[in-house]
């Protein structure tokens, strides 16, 4: 955009980066697991201990993103085992809550998530132009790994910022989560750009830092939006010129 000199990229993942199959539920990937742990549930049971634990995710999740850790996410776990009535010991209720998570924190793998087509030659072509790249997402930063490891990305970028490791209660929304990109990157905020695909959160969150949003609408969902819109990431690089 006239005025910006852009040296630093950030690039949101799930709708801008990649994204899962179209039939991918919470529900089925969990009756997946369980199926593996040997664990034989009915999908309706999983559904119904996912709607019994709903208010209790809110409480924890909704909130505050830096509650997205490991040790919440395996007593999530250990409550829906509950739900779905399976009967053990303390001990190893906790090993399968532990063990479950092992899965989830594989995702990306183990659910057969998907790089846009686009992205790999959108990549290379902002290295090319030796802008620094940085993932900025709210997923937890184990589930990021993974799939930068899946889709043989993980030299692709040079930072990778989530609310935890910024300390960013609100993530996008919170000027601390920027903060933190920014003074990964050696960059000012006039200096960078944020591809993502949500306005709420990217747009919005990337502006009141000051940071050039560009919104990927791949489904022409937004009809009119007061920033830079692009159907995938090719085009987003097109605001950078």
């Amino acid at each position: 955009m006239r005025g910006r000199r852009v040296k630093a990229v950030f690039i949101d993942m799930d709708g801008t980066l990649v994204h899962l199959p179209p039939d991918f539920t919470s529900a089925h990937f969990l009756q997946r697991i369980c199926h593996k742990l040997g664990l034989e549930v009915k999908l309706e049971r999983i559904e119904r201990a996912f709607a019994e634990t709903e208010d209790w995710w809110q409480r924890h999740f909704t909130h505050d993103f830096t509650r997205w850790t490991r040790e919440n996410f395996v007593e999530h776990n250990r409550r829906l085992l509950i739900c779905r009535g399976l009967d053990r010991k303390e001990d190893e209720l906790n090993n399968l809550a532990e063990r479950v998570q092992d899965y989830w924190e594989r995702l990306p793998e183990e659910a057969g998530e998907l790089l846009y087509p686009e992205a790999r030659a959108a990549l290379e072509g902002l290295a090319a132009r030796g802008l620094i790249l940085g993932i900025l997402s709210h997923r937890p930063l184990h589930t990021i790994q993974s799939s930068l490891r899946k889709h043989g990305l993980t030299q692709s970028f040079d930072i990778i910022v989530n609310p935890w490791l910024a300390d960013a209660p609100r993530g996008k929304l919170d000027p601390v989560m920027w903060e933190y990109a920014l003074g990964k990157a050696g960059v000012m905020p006039d200096e960078a750009a944020h591809f993502g695909d949500r306005y709420d959160h990217d747009v919005l969150g990337a502006r009141a830092a000051g940071v050039l949003p560009v919104l990927i609408d791949r489904e022409g969902k937004y009809k009119e939006v007061d920033c830079p819109k692009a159907v995938d990431l090719l085009q987003a690089t097109d605001f950078l010129s």
